[in-house]
Formats: structure tokens, sequence, C-alpha cells
């Protein structure tokens, strides 16, 4: 049997569930956004801390549809880090992406993100 010397922790996400009238963050209180192109597909993941935490979002566009949201407090998804957040915000598109048949498209794009966890 073989061990990994440094085994790679599983994401975690943290649900504290939706609050229909909670907040989405303005311009300025979003760290970062990441956006990404291709003739077929348009993406976008924004990210936010919230006190130690993140909280991330996640949008998909292609020419017959998409579907997308605001990153904020709302939605009651939070990550202990960074690379946490672009992995769920990143599964999230890649769910999206398969209804709109672009998934080659998006994963090859997804791939291209600095310091992102790679899908197994």
């Amino acid at each position: 049997m073989q061990f990994d010397l440094f085994p790679q922790l599983e994401p975690v996400l943290i649900d504290e569930g939706c609050d229909p009238d909670g907040p989405v963050c303005k311009d300025h209180e979003i760290d970062e956004v990441i956006k990404l192109n291709h003739k077929k597909v348009n993406l976008r993941i924004e990210l936010a801390k919230h006190g130690e935490r993140w909280m991330f979002s996640s949008a998909i566009s292609t020419p017959d549809g998409g579907n997308s949201y605001r990153v904020g407090k709302k939605w009651g998804k939070f990550t202990n880090s960074r690379e946490d957040a672009i992995y769920f915000a990143s599964a999230a598109i890649r769910k999206s992406a398969k209804s709109h048949k672009v998934e080659k498209e998006v994963d090859a794009l997804l791939s291209t993100i600095q310091g992102a966890p790679r899908f197994k």
C-alpha cells in the first residue's frame, strides 16, 4: 500500500442555508473576479472574503442560454479557502456546462485558473 506524502484535503463547503432577503456584494466588496472567454462560452467567478471565510459565485453564458448569481452572504455558502471557493464555483459551472453541451470548452477554460484545485 502506498500513501501520499502530501495528501490533499477534500474541499469543504459550509452551507448555512439561503436567506432570501440577505445581501449580495457590491462591486467594491468583491475581492477577485475571474473571467474566462471562449468562442462558445463565457465564464465568471466572483470571490469575496467574509471574515476568515470565502464566498463565491459562478456564471456561465453560452449561445443557447446560461445562468448566474452574484456573490454574497445571501446564499449561505462559504469555504475556508480561496481554492475551495474556486473548486465549488467551478463545480457549479461544470454542472451547467453539461446541459449546454459545452463541457470540453469549460474544462479547458477552468484548467487555466492559477491556484485552482484539480478535479479528479
